[in-house]
Formats: C-alpha cells, sequence, structure tokens
C-alpha cells in the first residue's frame, strides 16, 4: 500500500516548478481513488495521492518536454510525481543509460506502462 509520507523538504534536485507542482498535485488528494488503486495492485513504495490519470494528464500539458523538470519530478517520494515525470520527460536528451537507471524505480504496473 502506497505510504502516507510527507516529506519535510524537497529533494535536493529539486525545481521551483516541481515544488509549485507537487503542491498543486496534493490539493487534488483523494483518499478513495487509493483505496480503489489499492484494489488494483497499485500499491507503491512512495506516497500515493489517488490523482486521476485525467488529471495528471491536464497537469502535464503545460510542462510537457520540459527536461530538469522531469528528474526533479521522479526525486519526489509521491507516485503521481513520478507519473507526472514520465509525462514530462524531454525525449531527445534521454538515454538508454538514463532511461535504465530510472526503471529500477519501478514499482507498479501503472508507472510503467
Amino acid at each position: 500500500m502506497g505510504r502516507a509520507l510527507r516529506p519535510t523538504s524537497p529533494p535536493a534536485s529539486s525545481t521551483p516548478l516541481a515544488i509549485d507542482l507537487i503542491a498543486h498535485v496534493r490539493r487534488f488528494a483523494n483518499p478513495q481513488n487509493v483505496a480503489g488503486q489499492n484494489r488494483f495492485g497499485i500499491r507503491p513504495r512512495t506516497e500515493l495521492l489517488g490523482l486521476s490519470r485525467v488529471i495528471l494528464r491536464d497537469l502535464a500539458k503545460s510542462p510537457r518536454h520540459h527536461h530538469t523538470l522531469a528528474p526533479a519530478l521522479w526525486a519526489h517520494p509521491i507516485h503521481e510525481a513520478q507519473w507526472l515525470a514520465s509525462l514530462t520527460a524531454d525525449p531527445p536528451p534521454c538515454t538508454p543509460e538514463l532511461m535504465a537507471a530510472g526503471t529500477t524505480d519501478f514499482d507498479t504496473w501503472d508507472l510503467c506502462d
């Protein structure tokens, strides 16, 4: 089950845009969705907020292909932040080595789908 952890400070690699997005994401937290996601096997080691994929896709439209934002989001211990990172990653500078390093963090099927 997703942990209910709330970091006191953002990761050192975070950016102001990532911090703003995380604050925005927290406003949409939905405990009922967390329970539903758990029933479907989405039980990350990170905090799970229960945002719908529709909300996450809408949030990712503006900073699309932002090469410093994606790694900053990935560093946050929040499942939805990592989901946003996958939507905002900039494909050209993404190397096979970088992709391989990120796959070691996959802990749910929905994150790698």
